[in-house]
């Protein structure tokens, strides 16, 4: 956090951007609500088409929950219209399934529902409610997925009292029919932190906290594509705040886990389609100071890489509520850490809703944490150009010859920093570097760009080296 002193008594703008190279992409902030603006439409869940931003709000006043569009650039297209006249504070998740968005939330009495809406931001119809013949309880908890292959919603919920308490998996239809409404466990925590992730082929992965006679551990349930569960895996005793996302073949697991010594870890697990264990619980970001703790996560198909967002605490949550990062994590390990929000005065904001790839950006709202709620609302959606590096090298080079490269990058947060690896263990360094082979052969040539808020992107090429032709001598 030092290491942003001097910009953050500078960059106090309420619309903030960071422009990237050559302007694919540039990273914004938005105001959506602040403090002592009323009507204070809090920014909530969003949800992306392929062309338009879907946001849900709340009026932190009455509870009336809203609906507008915005388009990739954060500028907001359908002005605010009310999805609901009541709620239990608030929207849960505002999914989109190909067609039109669905926006769930808790009713005043408990009964949680969803609204769907058009691409246009009209109601179509009343709100639905999930699971209705179940009773309702306080504390119950809820996370949500849409299942393109079964063209549905697939709701993880515990029921913590009564005869049917219970982790329950509901999948429900767009038009509200319920496919399937099944116990999966009657082991779970008091607090139990269901999670749920939906592979694209429709394995459907689900963590929870399991209490039973061996005490409370992490676990996750594979449930199959027939609707009958597969495997049932331990995966840490001591992880907690679970964030769960799936790829096309596996799906990744991250927690957190307290340490000695007053301080604490992110760590993750992987586990395949057919819930086999691919890579145990392992450390993955160790924490600098006393607090850690994952807040969002997803799998960005078009870069092939998870993209998770964490809050870190040098001296405690109880003390400072932290600095929000984005960890970019590839199959093969390379990572990238660098802070969320393009603007570092809102770097102590928070995420409490899944962000979305718009295939340029990673794109949520955040918020400020304490704010008094009779002081409305603080909250921002950002826009994320994450760091892209290329690089342009010869297909051929001849040996013993000055082979000329050229690096760029484009997103993150400028100025940049370039760093190769020409594969014969020759390094250098800048955007246009020339290197000599002294060898023929085929070799992967690496650049590494750096940005200055800790970005890091990883480019490679192919190089052949080869003797170049000798010309004929004419006499």
């Amino acid at each position: 956090m030092g290491r942003l002193n001097r910009l953050q008594a500078v960059l106090a703008a309420l619309l903030f951007v960071v422009p990237s190279v050559g302007a694919e992409c540039i990273s914004t902030i938005r105001t959506v609500s602040q403090p002592v603006v009323f009507p204070s439409h809090a920014a909530g869940p969003v949800a992306w088409t392929g062309s338009v931003l879907g946001v849900a709000k709340v009026d932190i006043d009455t509870n009336v929950v809203y609906f507008a569009t915005y388009d990739a650039n954060m500028n907001q297209l359908l002005a605010d219209r009310i999805v609901s006249n009541a709620s239990l504070g608030g929207p849960l998740a505002l999914l989109w399934n190909g067609s039109e968005f669905a926006l769930f939330y808790q009713r005043d009495d408990l009964q949680l529902v969803f609204q769907r809406i058009s691409l246009s931001g009209d109601a179509i119809g009343t709100a639905i409610a999930v699971a209705p013949k179940h009773l309702q309880w306080q504390n119950q908890e809820y996370d949500i997925a849409w299942d393109a292959r079964r063209q549905a919603y697939d709701v993880i919920h515990t029921i913590p009292a009564g005869f049917e308490r219970a982790i329950w998996l509901t999948i429900v239809g767009r038009d509200g029919e319920v496919k399937l409404d099944q116990p999966l466990s009657i082991y779970m925590a008091i607090t139990a932190e269901p999670r749920v992730a939906v592979a694209p082929s429709g394995e459907i992965g689900v963590t929870w906290i399991r209490e039973d006679f061996n005490g409370a551990a992490l676990y996750f349930l594979l449930f199959g594509t027939d609707n009958n569960i597969k495997e049932l895996t331990e995966i840490s005793v001591n992880g907690r705040d679970t964030r769960l996302a799936a790829s096309d073949d596996s799906f990744l697991i991250v927690s957190t886990v307290r340490l000695p010594g007053n301080t604490s870890e992110l760590r993750s697990a992987r586990v395949d389609l057919t819930g086999k264990v691919i890579a145990a619980d392992a450390t993955l970001v160790r924490a600098r100071g006393v607090d850690i703790a994952p807040l969002e996560l997803i799998w960005n198909p078009t870069l092939r890489e998870w993209a998770l967002t964490y809050n870190e605490s040098i001296n405690g949550f109880d003390l400072f509520p932290g600095e929000m990062r984005l960890l970019r994590l590839e199959i093969l390990g390379a990572q990238s850490d660098t802070l969320f929000t393009p603007d570092p005065t809102k770097n102590i904001y928070q995420m409490r809703f899944p962000f979305v790839w718009t295939g340029a950006s990673y794109s949520g709202s955040i918020e400020r944490p304490g704010v008094p709620r009779n002081q409305g609302s603080d909250t921002y959606l950002v826009k994320h150009c994450p760091l892209i590096a290329e690089v342009t090298a010869p297909t051929h080079t001849a040996i013993y010859g000055l082979t000329q490269f050229t690096g760029s990058a484009s997103g993150g947060t400028p100025d940049y920093a370039f760093h190769w690896d020409f594969g014969d263990t020759g390094l250098g360094e800048g955007r246009n570097p020339k290197h000599q082979y002294l060898r023929t052969g085929t070799y992967t040539v690496t650049l590494t760009a750096t940005d200055s808020a800790g970005g890091l992107s990883v480019s490679t090429a192919t190089v052949l080296v080869v003797i170049p032709k000798q010309r004929a001598v004419r006499h």
